[in-house]
């Protein structure tokens, strides 16, 4: 199933300030994508405490419940990616990808790199840069899906609405505009 549908919230790379700590919540709206090049730190999630590894890619389903922390004297060094995508991750089980030996996604990582370091997300020059960091993330995306077993969730009619409400959340919406794109009735949104 091909991703149909990404929108970034919030990438970077570097590496993380010292007293560094992330909690997903209230952070449950969005997917996170870390690439580890260096540096100690741990997530925990329900079934404990594990360390990243270097050369390892993470992804941090936004249904997920995680804190990651650092040990201040090796801080992490990453790239990240906090998005919104249709289909869905379909677990909340967080995902470990060795990618020693992968040149897809070293490769794909290293272009990501180097867009991500030109310019970064809070520049506003970084919206035209968009248009190249996309499809290489889609495509990181679909990979992982195909060759690493990540299931995503099939799209449907509520995931057709939050798309739509991200889409227009600057304009003015009413709850007949998204039940119409949805294919619902208004009276199931209210």
């Amino acid at each position: 199933m091909d991703i149909t549908y990404l929108n970034f919230v919030y990438y970077g790379s570097e590496t993380a300030p010292e007293k560094w700590v992330w909690n997903s919540l209230p952070y449950t709206y969005c997917n996170r994508l870390y690439y580890v090049r260096g540096g100690s730190a741990t997530y925990t999630d329900e079934s404990g405490t594990h360390t990243f590894k270097k050369n390892h890619l993470y992804l941090f389903p936004q249904t997920s419940n995680y804190t990651l922390a650092q040990d201040s004297e090796n801080r992490l060094d990453h790239l990240y990616f906090d998005f919104l995508c249709v289909p869905l991750p379909y677990s909340s089980d967080i995902v470990e990808i060795d990618t020693s030996g992968d040149s897809i996604i070293e490769n794909a990582v290293n272009v990501l790199d180097n867009f991500v370091c030109k310019v970064p997300f809070y520049k506003e020059e970084s919206a035209k840069y968009q248009k190249y960091i996309k499809p290489v993330f889609t495509m990181l995306l679909d990979y992982i899906q195909d060759f690493y077993r990540v299931e995503f969730r099939p799209c449907g009619p509520i995931q057709d609405a939050l798309v739509y409400m991200i889409e227009h959340f600057s304009e003015e919406i009413t709850v007949n505009d998204i039940a119409r794109y949805a294919g619902y009735n208004p009276k199931y949104f209210i």
